[in-house]
């Protein structure tokens, strides 16, 4: 067996619920479930047979157990309960209403269940955490890719495909449009996962802090998702994200796909803030599936994408 130690920092906000709920505690579990998400992401050109004989190998299943052993180290964090910044820079106005929302609590929506709250304790920008890894020999180089493609693209916790939960590795200095063209690849599949079609959209300016990074991609993409209906409607929204709640909804339609209701549909668009050399960019990436591809269906997923094609930096 190998080792390899990642000394992390977090760049967003990690809302992460401990043994008891509430205390935020970073445990393996949570870190094997994300690693394996995106293993599967970066392994759609595989077959199905192909895709689960090697994640069952790398990571287990019923008949066998995980060949990684993961350690980690978070004890010197304090967890802070601090809202989130509540200046006006972050608000956007909310039409037809006197009221705004601001992004930051927008893209937080659950940790922070009303304006101007925080539900739970989390581990502040800047903390710092070490994981240890331990593979065979011949799994070190892509275990390595891979927690660097979670730093990347990912990240830990709650929230974490609305740009929460995204950390760095320190002394790693990581290409992420490099990365997304190395993994651009093969034919969409029934899940997320890279492919021919994926996109990645940056924001257009690098910022000071991470507020403002994310600020930028998230106000894009809550722009793009309300272009695409009225906000009292939802039948739109609900095949980019499901379960949706709409207040004072005037839309009672029932979304289905092949004569199926639509009862959970997981967002296919992650939002992420980097960091380099001091400074902040926010990005979006979009890892569609074969649902976009049904006859009949609206693609309300290619139409938001295209939206974003107008206000961020599509990498070609």
């Amino acid at each position: 067996m190998q080792q390899i130690i990642f000394n992390c920092q977090t760049i967003t906000p990690m809302f992460l619920a401990g043994a008891n709920g509430t205390t935020p505690e970073l445990r393996p579990p949570s870190i094997k479930g994300a690693l394996r998400f995106w293993w599967r992401a970066m392994n759609g050109h595989l077959t199905l047979e192909k895709l689960r004989a090697q994640e069952g190998a790398i990571f287990g299943d019923t008949q066998q157990r995980s060949k990684i052993i993961i350690q980690v180290n978070d004890e010197e964090i304090e967890p802070s309960n601090a809202l989130l910044p509540q200046d006006n820079n972050y608000k956007r106005n909310t039409s037809g209403t006197n009221k705004s929302v601001n992004i930051l609590e927008y893209l937080a929506y659950g940790v922070v269940a009303k304006p101007g709250s925080i539900e739970r304790s989390y581990f502040p920008v800047g903390s710092s955490f070490q994981i240890k890894v331990k593979c065979p020999d011949e799994m070190l180089t892509m275990i390595k890719e891979l927690f660097e493609m979670v730093s990347l693209f990912g990240g830990f916790g709650s929230r974490s495909r609305n740009g929460y939960g995204s950390f760095l590795i320190e002394s790693s200095k990581l290409d992420i449009i490099q990365r997304f063209k190395k993994y651009k690849k093969g034919s969409l599949k029934n899940y997320s996962a890279f492919s021919e079609k994926a996109l990645l959209f940056t924001g257009k300016d690098t910022h000071d802090n991470w507020e403002k990074a994310l600020l930028e991609v998230g106000d894009a993409y809550r722009t793009a998702r309300l272009a695409l209906e009225d906000r009292h409607y939802g039948s739109q929204r609900k095949m980019i994200a499901q379960p949706l709640s709409i207040k004072d909804a005037k839309d009672t339609t029932i979304v289905k796909i092949n004569g199926k209701k639509l009862e959970r549909n997981a967002k296919c668009f992650f939002i992420g803030v980097t960091k380099e050399d001091k400074k902040y960019k926010g990005h979006i990436l979009y890892l569609p599936h074969t649902i976009d591809e049904l006859d009949g269906y609206q693609k309300p997923n290619n139409s938001l994408a295209n939206h974003l094609k107008g206000i961020l930096t599509e990498i070609k």
